[in-house]
């Protein structure tokens, strides 16, 4: 019983010796998260105080790290202490801690998206649909723009992703949807330019005897409309169905 007491008294002399002779450590700046790319050099930086201590570990994960050709550890005037990975491999992503005596200090290591799939020019025709669509190295926020401002949802604008691909519709598009899109992931985008052409506002239809029940061919003309005109689904189109001499009548009705 006196050797359990003995060893319990000999950590409690250990216990305040720690206290009284080691010292306190203070992070006055903590660390950092940092995005990267694939054989980047990336530098973690964290600020102690006392400037003069020395018994700091840093860690990827739970992984104790140490200076080699990969990997520079130093110690800087001020307190401050450096962790630098040079030429990142895939593999050299997740948490970084920082330990100095009691005191931590955590940061992440991420990967920076990059663009696998870009924009492409293209072009509408006006009145129809047009869907625009990147694909990114991993899922990520992403935001549209046209001519450098940011786009917002509405009824004929609709940003979607689905994985690492994102889209941009664009419904019932006009003269006005021309112009710069961007697809911006971060620090990397991608750009396209999107032309509109018109739609031939004159079409004709030969229609044969038998459908006007006449022994004679006959020209239909419509004057059509724009689809984003329309508000219904049937629509009264301006036309004129003229035979070689005659006019047969107007305002014929068509569905759009």
């Amino acid at each position: 019983m006196d050797i359990v007491y003995l060893f319990i008294f000999v950590l409690y002399c250990i216990f305040i010796l720690v206290l009284l002779f080691c010292p306190k450590v203070l992070i006055l700046d903590e660390l950092e998260d940092v995005m990267c790319l694939e054989g980047d050099t990336v530098t973690f930086k964290c600020q102690i105080c006392p400037s003069d201590y020395i018994g700091v570990k840093w860690y990827l994960d739970e992984t104790l790290l140490y200076t080699n050709e990969l990997n520079e550890i130093q110690m800087l005037p001020g307190g401050y202490h450096t962790l630098t990975f040079k030429q990142l491999a895939r593999k050299d992503t997740g948490t970084i801690l920082f330990a100095a005596g009691n005191k931590r200090s955590y940061a992440s290591l991420l990967r920076r998206p990059t663009i696998i799939k870009a924009l492409e020019d293209c072009e509408a025709i006006e009145g129809g649909g047009l869907l625009l669509s990147c694909v990114t190295s991993k899922p990520c926020h992403i935001l549209w723009y046209k001519d450098g401002c940011l786009m917002w949802h509405s009824s004929r604008y609709f940003a979607s992703r689905s994985g690492c691909e994102a889209r941009l519709t664009i419904r019932e598009v006009c003269n006005n949807d021309a112009g710069v899109y961007e697809c911006s992931a971060g620090s990397v985008t991608t750009r396209a330019v999107v032309t509109v052409k018109g739609m031939d506002r004159i079409q004709s239809v030969y229609l044969s005897y038998a459908q006007l029940g006449n022994v004679f061919p006959c020209t239909m003309k419509f004057l059509l409309c724009r689809p984003h005109e329309c508000h219904k689904m049937n629509c009264c189109c301006s036309s004129i169905l003229r035979t070689e001499n005659e006019e047969l009548f107007q305002g014929f009705h068509c569905s759009a």
